[in-house]
């Protein structure tokens, strides 16, 4: 959804008030949301806050009410709107439409929330202005929420992760248990842990600023994996004072399962790119360009072209096949999904590196 603001220059948000309560429960469907008091039954006549499918038919009400202007000029996410103006000349104007359509549908705002004219705005959860999207300082503890911010976020944050496991896998790994009948134990945090989360602040405090992806631009997607990590960053070019740079658009990771700890090198590095792509297919299919993908493992270059391989790199192969992509060998020390990938103070149990029968073939990894 955020995409669509790539070249705006303009924002207004708008949030709507009491808006669940602007849609009328259809006639005989009351007694559904009947609840008991000691004065008797009562039911709602107006949707109340609470109800399963109250959200999903709020939207579907304030889509019908903006469909003419969705993508075009507002973005809306239940009762927050916000219109986008790619010429500033034009926003007013863009404003009147959309709040011309609200009140033809009896819906009211809550003025205190709305914020008019701006180049910058906070909007679910991020702060968004005329370059990208940054977070919003006010929710910078919700760490999981703003992973896409943050390079190599799995990796960084694996210690902390582990200390969720429990019993056996947490002696495994080093962490204290203590047993307790009445409430779960507080565990100790490592060594490890406490560097951890020393270096998950820093990463959130020195996070940069997403840019808008633009369809009509060329992709690179930069991958790397560890022993217990894959990661990938999505760039396009973008000018700065007259020179084009690539820039990061949307960071990804994720921690391996314990399987996936237990694959080669690279198969490990080629898992990276299979997980890249596909959490980025609404991007990288029906791409306008080729996609140049880089990697620091030198024989993934002909993966593609390799004719004999396992079962699982088959299927790997048939999700690839999606894409229009070339594959580039790129050191590690020059990729940048590769920083955070290269700590020493976390070990896992050692993943074999050693190439298979099926995979010492020329060409293949």
């Amino acid at each position: 959804m955020l995409d669509r603001l790539q070249g705006a220059k303009k924002f207004t948000k708008l949030d709507c008030k009491e808006a669940y309560n602007r849609v009328q429960i259809k006639g005989r469907d009351e007694w559904k949301t009947a609840f008991h008091t000691r004065f008797g039954l009562f039911e709602y006549l107006a949707m109340p806050f609470g109800l399963t499918n109250a959200p999903a038919t709020f939207q579907a009400f304030i889509d019908k009410a903006l469909g003419e202007f969705l993508d075009i000029t507002c973005v809306v996410y239940l009762d927050n709107i916000l219109i986008f103006s790619k010429d500033e000349s034009d926003h007013e104007e863009h404003v009147r439409q959309v709040l011309a359509a609200l009140r033809h549908y009896d819906l009211h705002l809550k003025i205190s929330k709305c914020s008019f004219n701006t180049t910058e705005v906070d909007f679910l959860g991020f702060r968004i202005n005329t370059e990208g999207i940054f977070m919003d300082p006010e929710r910078i503890r919700f760490a999981t929420f703003f992973q896409r911010f943050i390079k190599n976020y799995s990796r960084i944050a694996a210690p902390l992760l582990n200390l969720l496991k429990t019993g056996k896998n947490k002696k495994e790994i080093g962490v204290k248990v203590q047993q307790t009948n009445v409430v779960p134990a507080l565990f100790p945090l490592s060594k490890t842990a406490l560097e951890a989360f020393k270096a998950l602040k820093e990463a959130f405090t020195s996070a940069s600023l997403l840019w808008y992806f633009d369809e009509n631009k060329s992709m690179r997607v930069e991958t790397d994996a560890s022993a217990f990590a894959i990661g990938g960053i999505l760039m396009q070019q973008f000018e700065i004072d007259g020179h084009l740079h690539w820039l990061p658009v949307a960071y990804y990771s994720k921690k391996l399962l314990d399987t996936e700890t237990r694959y080669g090198t690279g198969e490990q590095e080629l898992l990276a790119i299979v997980e890249a792509m596909h959490h980025w297919r609404h991007y990288c299919q029906g791409a306008r360009h080729p996609i140049a993908v880089l990697t620091n493992h030198a024989n993934l270059v002909w993966f593609m072209t390799t004719p004999n391989l396992t079962r699982r790199q088959l299927k790997w192969a048939k999700k690839l096949a999606e894409y229009d992509f070339n594959v580039t060998y790129q050191e590690g020390k020059k990729n940048p999904a590769d920083g955070l990938f290269k700590r020493s103070d976390y070990k896992l149990p050692k993943a074999s590196t050693t190439l298979t029968a099926a995979e010492t073939v020329p060409q293949s990894f």
